[in-house]
């Protein structure tokens, strides 16, 4: 799957698409961060991504349960490759390619990264989706990405390949990719490996 970097438009909340089974990135401390609403009664299926995120799977503004995907016939693990997919699908342009915007953010070391109409934290939210966006990052910005996480529903995310410092960010909001999952900076630690130096998770 290729990635084309082009300016994308706003999302048309009316649009069907917007009733896909989608994935959504949530903090495992709790669930007060997740974009739409969810039975109190109900927990939401989540997938642990790491010890600080979570996978949650949302459908037309509604945060799923199992019994939800259940009425579905849905396991945990085919809802959340199902909505990988679809997210992949509401990005891909009339040439076959997924869209993406890819600008200078105006502050420091810091790029924006936008990819099609989807909320851009979702796509860290399932291995094949982050695999996708981290070989296209580290091609065009010539290193290992860095995120910072997006609030829910925000529609972009910055990064970059240059370490962030403490003082331009709090570790606890920036991830890495390790073998396809968001590991947060500050559970990170840094080896050596045939003399490139690597980030792994603690």
């Amino acid at each position: 799957m290729t990635i084309a970097e082009q300016p994308t438009s706003p999302a048309d909340p009316s649009d069907p698409a917007a009733l896909m089974l989608l994935p959504q990135l949530a903090n495992r401390r709790g669930f007060d961060n997740i974009l739409g609403s969810y039975h109190p009664g109900r927990k939401p299926a989540a997938i642990a991504l790491s010890l600080e995120l979570d996978a949650v799977l949302v459908a037309g503004g509604q945060v799923l349960s199992r019994e939800d995907l259940g009425r579905r016939n849905l396991s945990l693990q085919a809802g959340w490759d199902e909505a990988a997919g679809n997210l992949i699908a509401l990005a891909i342009n009339r040439e076959g390619a997924i869209a993406a915007s890819l600008i200078h953010s105006g502050h420091g070391q810091w790029w924006k990264l936008s990819i099609g109409e989807t909320c851009a934290g979702s796509w860290l939210a399932h291995p094949h989706t982050f695999s996708i966006v981290n070989d296209f990052l580290r091609t065009r910005l010539g290193g290992e990405p860095y995120y910072r996480l997006p609030a829910p529903g925000e529609r972009s995310m910055l990064v970059t390949a240059d370490a962030p410092t403490v003082a331009d960010t709090n570790e606890r909001d920036v991830v890495i990719y390790q073998a396809g999952f968001p590991v947060p900076l500050d559970r990170a630690r840094p080896v050596e490996h045939t003399g490139v130096g690597f980030l792994l998770a603690s």
